[in-house]
């Protein structure tokens, strides 16, 4: 995700907390008015998240001691969730499946620089996600509610399966599954359409702390750094 986009989706949400308050004030009652939507909640959404690039160590008899990037591209997924909301204040678990997809490997080797010539395989690594979350829901007078939230957790994560060569020695990536911490931060808007149920959008962005996949005789050991990404979700959330 460029950097434009990233500044473009903190301003939207921050200018959507600031100005959506009013909005409606004056043709729809206030939650006092009605009282505090309490209960427990289910959420269904589509979550679309681009991590910076992965880099990490590679270590093994060829490429030994490697300070790698592995240059990704982000996907979507889809996200659900069940909760308890307090007034105010609402937390819930959601469980969550992406993918990222390994587009090239570069790095360097003391001086050297390497890139990868040609990558074959299974370039996807599988990320499934299971968080602890809290929010607080800033009330007003109209439909449209701003929060803030954040969440803590773990990734289960399967790195990418491919294989890559350069200057023609051909190494294979085979896929491991780790599991590692991962905590993430929401700036969200909801809208009311019943008194059941909203429509909700948010920016997020999440870190998954750093994880090992270790290669076997003939496979390469990788000590991956943490992961950061940024993502938006946009969903629907059921209050019973």
């Amino acid at each position: 995700m460029s950097r434009g986009f990233r500044k473009a989706l903190l301003t939207a949400g921050f200018a959507l907390a600031s100005f959506s308050t009013p909005v409606l004030a004056d043709v729809y009652s206030s939650a006092e008015e009605d009282g505090n939507k309490k209960g427990f909640y289910a959420s269904l959404s589509y979550a679309i998240t681009t991590p910076d690039d992965i880099e990490g160590n590679i270590d093994n008899d060829d490429w030994e001691n490697v300070n790698a990037v592995f240059d990704t591209e982000g996907g979507g997924g889809i996200e659900v969730g069940l909760g308890y909301d307090f007034g105010n204040i609402r937390t819930d678990v959601t469980y969550s499946q992406t993918s990222y997809e390994v587009n090239s490997v570069s790095g360097t080797k003391g001086s050297n620089s390497m890139s990868a010539t040609s990558i074959t395989g299974d370039k996807d690594a599988d990320v499934s996600t299971l968080l602890f979350n809290a929010y607080w829901d800033f009330e007003n007078n109209s439909r449209f509610t701003p929060y803030v939230g954040g969440g803590i957790g773990t990734s289960q994560i399967e790195a990418a399966n491919f294989t890559a060569t350069y200057n023609g020695q051909t190494e294979s990536f085979t896929a491991q599954e780790r599991d590692s911490f991962v905590w993430k931060g929401a700036l969200g808007l909801a809208y009311e359409l019943s008194n059941n149920l909203n429509l909700f959008a948010e920016g997020n962005y999440t870190e998954i702390s750093e994880f090992h996949s270790l290669g076997g005789s003939d496979t390469i050991h990788i000590e991956y750094d943490s992961v950061n990404a940024w993502g938006g979700t946009v969903g629907l959330r059921y209050t019973f």
